[in-house]
């Protein structure tokens, strides 16, 4: 060995230690003078390397499942509690974000507005909704409220009115058993004395029966002005549950023939003509319609069975080979009935 390579060498102590590493992975100091394969293998293999403890923990289940669920983790993303919540993770300003447009539809045309503005217009328009509902009750709790007051009131004034025709009955009653012309004749005073007693009763009563006849009336108006404050809401359902009936000329024929139905179910014209509740027509409609097929059943039925029965374009008529025979012998027959032979075979078809 020359001084030269003895000077590398000093210079660099790690170069005679990869000197040494690389003979011995050549075989250099194998009985043979070859490398080992096994031991290159070793050497070369990543599971050789580490411990048997670590090989197992490389291979274990826990690892693998460990390693599955960081994947599943990173193909499904982070999870977020709100929208808040992904935009504090995100980095994204808030402001910012609700500033950026949307499209929306309003009036069947779309339209860009600010996210802000679509969420205020949302929440706007539930609590719109919601104080509508509230005001849509508030509407059917105050209309009950007053229709029951109104058929109180009603009964009411059916049972003034009944006591005031009593008690004008009752009046009526002794009044006639009194003989007044006797009476003033014999004794003036006291004549003059009931016959004002009873003319102020009466005139009580009539004032009575007056006052309940005046609050009858007043409560016929407001029924008939409600009425007349429902009616075109009526007929708006109406017509949307039938808007065939927006043709005049169509609802005029409907209307005839519910009103020839409820005839024939007993309702007058004026109970006819206090109908104003869709949903009372609707269902007067369909009855009529109901009972008009039910009506044409019959007739139907009749012209079915009078219809000679037609076999279908190219269908196949099976008939009776016999009867075919003893037909065409019978018109044969009525041909030339001196024909003895014909005459024979049409008998016998007949035996």
């Amino acid at each position: 060995m020359s001084l030269e390579t003895t000077g590398v060498a000093s210079a660099n102590p790690n170069s005679s230690e990869d000197t040494f590493q690389n003979l011995w992975d050549k075989g250099a100091f194998n009985a043979d003078g070859k490398p080992d394969p096994a031991q290159g293998q070793a050497e070369d293999s990543p599971a050789a390397a580490a411990s048997p403890q670590q090989a197992t923990t490389l291979s274990g289940e826990p690892e693998q499942a460990q390693a599955q669920q960081r994947a599943t983790q990173e193909t499904e993303g982070p999870d977020y509690a709100n929208l808040d919540d992904y935009l504090q993770k995100s980095g994204v300003e808030r402001d910012s974000f609700y500033d950026l447009p949307v499209t929306v539809k309003i009036g069947g045309e779309s339209k860009l507005v600010p996210l802000r503005d679509a969420l205020r217009s949302y929440q706007q328009e539930g609590d719109y909704t919601r104080k509508s509902q509230e005001l849509a009750n508030r509407q059917r709790e105050w209309d009950t409220q007053q229709a029951q007051a109104r058929q109180a009131m009603e009964t009411q004034l059916g049972q003034a009115k009944a006591l005031g025709d009593l008690a004008h009955q009752q009046l009526l009653g002794e009044y006639q058993r009194i003989d007044w012309n006797a009476l003033r004749a014999t004794d003036p005073a006291q004549w003059a004395v009931l016959n004002t007693e009873f003319n102020q009763r009466a005139a009580a009563i009539q004032q009575h029966l007056a006052a309940v006849a005046q609050r009858q009336q007043e409560l016929s108006l407001e029924q008939q002005q409600q009425v007349l404050k429902q009616l075109p809401v009526e007929r708006d359902k109406m017509l949307e549950a039938r808007p065939e009936w927006r043709d005049e000329m169509k609802f005029t024929a409907a209307r005839a023939e519910m009103t020839s139905y409820a005839h024939k179910m007993g309702f007058s014209d004026a109970e006819i003509g206090n109908i104003f509740d869709h949903r009372i027509m609707l269902a007067l409609h369909d009855a009529s319609r109901f009972a008009a097929l039910q009506a044409q059943a019959p007739q139907a039925v009749k012209r079915v069975r009078a219809a000679p029965q037609v076999a279908n374009p190219g269908a196949r008529i099976s008939r009776d080979p016999e009867a075919v025979a003893r037909t065409q012998l019978r018109d044969q027959f009525r041909k030339n009935p001196r024909d003895q032979d014909t005459a024979a075979r049409y008998f016998g078809t007949l035996a």
